[in-house]
């Protein structure tokens, strides 16, 4: 399963973990446990809502 985080630079802790998957960190910690993450960067926290509702994003913080 992969889960989908939606990230943008108003939220520093989802921001700074979608940067660290590009040293494959996320993706170490997760594939033995048969997950995988995927990343969603959108403009501001304001879209969390429509996007978690639209199914687009799994998980994702306001600011």
């Amino acid at each position: 399963m992969t889960i989908t985080i939606g990230v943008h630079a108003s939220n520093p802790s989802l921001f700074h973990l979608f940067h660290l998957t590009r040293l494959g960190l996320a993706q170490q910690e997760l594939e033995p446990l048969g997950e995988s993450v995927a990343f969603h960067p959108y403009s501001n926290g304001v879209r969390t809502g429509e996007l978690l509702t639209r199914g687009v994003i799994d998980f994702g913080g306001t600011g």
